[in-house]
């Protein structure tokens, strides 16, 4: 089920910034990294989606941004894109 995500500027004004994170592709040490400079308890994280496939750290990648979702629910949000529809032919 898709839900569409909406912030308002009331809830926008309560983040000290928004950082919008796209196509980690299971770069997990970027992951990190973007971590070290952003604090869910005060920025708000939109993730973009394309968490996996590319990569080694595909699970590691989704397992973190699933911890920060659940963590941090007013302030972090996750979108599907195009590589988490891979489907086998």
């Amino acid at each position: 089920m898709s839900k569409l995500v909406v912030i308002d500027e009331q809830q926008l004004k309560t983040f000290r910034s928004l950082a919008i994170i796209g196509d980690l592709h299971c770069d997990y040490d970027a992951l990190k990294f973007a971590r070290k400079i952003v604090d869910p308890t005060k920025d708000g994280i939109i993730f973009l989606g394309d968490y996996a496939d590319r990569g080694l750290s595909g699970i590691e990648v989704i397992d973190t941004v699933d911890s920060l979702i659940k963590e941090y629910p007013p302030n972090v949000f996750a979108l599907k894109g195009n590589h988490e529809d891979y489907t086998e032919s």
